[in-house]
């Protein structure tokens, strides 16, 4: 309910959010992007998070 909120209030200015999603599908992907501005990370493999969010501080992003 607090992304629907953000992104019926602030609309295209609400800031792009991130989203960790174990097994998510294209769908979901494109669900989330269009109706929150939020932008999906999928993963298959609980073990692969430590990894992935290395990759996201290595690359500037704020998590």
């Amino acid at each position: 309910m607090v992304l629907k909120w953000n992104a019926e209030v602030f609309h295209a200015a609400a800031r792009r959010h991130y989203v960790l999603l174990k097994d998510a599908s294209d769908t979901d992907s494109d669900r989330y992007l269009r109706d929150y501005n939020v932008q999906v990370i999928p993963y298959s493999d609980h073990s692969a998070l430590p990894g992935i969010l290395e990759a996201l501080r290595g690359a500037g992003t704020n998590v």
